[in-house]
């Protein structure tokens, strides 16, 4: 074979193989500093699942969701520290996932504390999911 043939696709595959790890190594966005798309109590946005969950899912699915509820309880699943908020129903809550970053910051809230988390909507199964969560308001 042509050595600049050679020469241009090992070029070609480094490149590619850069371009896919920076790409899976991308840093999660800092949702502390992002404006939410959707300001809602946690009994709120329940209802609304409750009333018509594919209109609900539509709506906020993937979307940044800025949320205010009573913190009910905070469990650690391995790495991840998961926050437990109350929407007045004892068979669903909202389930935020907190984002690592800021554990730190969090460290001095307790349970029963009225806070406002915000964070990208997972959707809902049996609580409604939330990802990359960040209190916000304090």
């Amino acid at each position: 074979m042509n050595r600049n043939l050679i020469i241009a696709i090992c070029l070609i595959f480094c490149l590619v193989a850069t371009i896919l790890y920076r790409t899976y190594n991308k840093p999660h966005k800092d949702l502390s500093d992002i404006p939410a798309d959707f300001k809602i109590s946690a009994s709120d946005w329940l209802k609304e699942f409750e009333q018509n969950e594919e209109s609900a899912q539509t709506k906020y699915l993937n979307k940044i969701v800025r949320v205010q509820g009573v913190l009910t309880e905070i469990q650690q699943v391995d790495q991840k520290i998961i926050w437990i908020i109350e929407t007045g129903n004892p068979l669903a809550n909202v389930q935020c996932e907190m984002d690592p970053r800021f554990i730190d910051l969090t460290k001095n809230i307790s349970t029963g504390t009225t806070i406002d988390v915000q964070g990208i909507c997972s959707g809902k199964l049996m609580d409604i999911v939330m990802n990359q969560a960040v209190v916000v308001g304090r």
